[in-house]
């Protein structure tokens, strides 16, 4: 009997919000990285001032494009109470209102800033590079909501991008202060220590809440939502884990008789996978062999998260384990390759979720 074929969790709309605002949050992080290396007109070394300003202007307007497909993703899914006025309108919300109103209130600033360029032949100097330096706050602000927001902000992949976005630009922002040798030593002091202080303050911040526990709950997603069983499979929910990693562990035999044999597999995941692993495998010993003629057998791996899957399996052969897990993030077909030591009772082998 072969595995069942890997099904995938969640719509194509989450998919797509997810995949949008992290890119809308990199090139908001390269508009935020070129406005702060060029400010009072100066060029960057090795590249002219014509090819810098062109490329600050494209990424700003790509970045309303990203920023519209994000919200228009995010509207769409019907998973989640979001509406149109509610990503204009901050603090509105139904769903998780603060988080989503800095959302709102990041893209409120960015047209902000694209409307006094427009229309900056219209306006003095003075008013338009003040509602301009509004795009400099409206990076945090963005930084912020996908973290309070997003699904992924507890994904390694993401923390990681994080700490890149913000490590280029406070090196940055330093650099340009720095560089400001008109200003005073004491001015200087205080502002590199203000800026190496708020990476600091948004690190306490992520451990008390969204890397700790019951933080959907917190950050004020509505209880329907949080009980109801469609949440268990919802677009939102953390994805079902995947990967290769490896398992070891203990192994107990029971029975031996002709006609009842359970072999049961408790282990620990590491690599690219991180949890726990338990096989309960019931048949029939072969005669004068160390196989097993399965009748049926469960499969249940637990996410580091805590999260369950599991499921029937699907197919044995020699030391190979097939089946096919379902859980709250979606379906997993799972393979496990393992290797018995009946003396000691251990085993050791590889997992692949996909």
């Amino acid at each position: 009997m072969t595995g069942a074929l890997a099904s995938t969790s969640g719509s194509a709309l989450w998919y797509f919000s997810r995949a949008t605002g992290v890119v809308t949050l990199g090139l908001l992080t390269l508009v935020v990285l070129l406005g702060v290396l060029t400010r009072g007109g100066k060029p960057l070394p090795g590249l002219p001032r014509f090819a810098v300003a062109g490329l600050h202007r494209n990424a700003s307007l790509l970045v309303l494009v990203m920023l519209a497909v994000h919200i228009s993703a995010a509207v769409l899914d019907s998973y989640a109470p979001i509406s149109l006025a509610d990503a204009v309108i901050p603090f509105v919300s139904a769903y998780r209102p603060f988080w989503l109103g800095l959302g709102a209130l990041s893209f409120d600033l960015l047209l902000a800033v694209i409307a006094t360029s427009l229309l900056r032949p219209y306006l003095g100097v003075r008013v338009w590079k003040a509602v301009h330096w509004a795009a400099y706050a409206a990076w945090p602000v963005a930084l912020v909501h996908g973290l309070g927001t997003g699904t992924d902000a507890s994904e390694g992949w993401m923390l990681a991008f994080t700490a890149v976005c913000v490590g280029v630009v406070v090196l940055a922002v330093i650099w340009r202060v720095v560089d400001l040798s008109s200003a005073p030593v004491r001015r200087k002091a205080v502002a590199v220590g203000a800026v190496v202080a708020a990476p600091l303050g948004l690190v306490v911040w992520m451990l008390a809440g969204p890397l700790a526990p019951q933080w959907a709950s917190r950050a004020g997603t509505p209880t329907s939502l949080l009980a109801s069983p469609a949440a268990a499979t919802s677009s939102q929910t953390t994805p079902a884990p995947r990967g290769r990693g490896s398992v070891t562990g203990a192994l107990t035999e029971s029975g031996g008789e002709e006609d009842s044999t359970t072999v049961a597999l408790a282990g620990t995941l590491s690599g690219n996978l991180s949890g726990r692993l338990t096989v309960e495998l019931h048949g029939t010993a072969l005669a004068g062999e160390e196989g097993l003629s399965l009748s049926s057998g469960t499969v249940t791996v637990t996410a580091s998260d805590g999260a369950r899957y599991s499921g029937a399996v699907s197919g044995l052969n020699g030391n190979e384990i097939r089946a096919s897990l379902s859980g709250p993030g979606g379906s997993v077909s799972f393979d496990g390759l393992v290797d018995l030591n009946r003396t000691t009772g251990q085993f050791t082998g590889t997992v692949t979720l996909a």
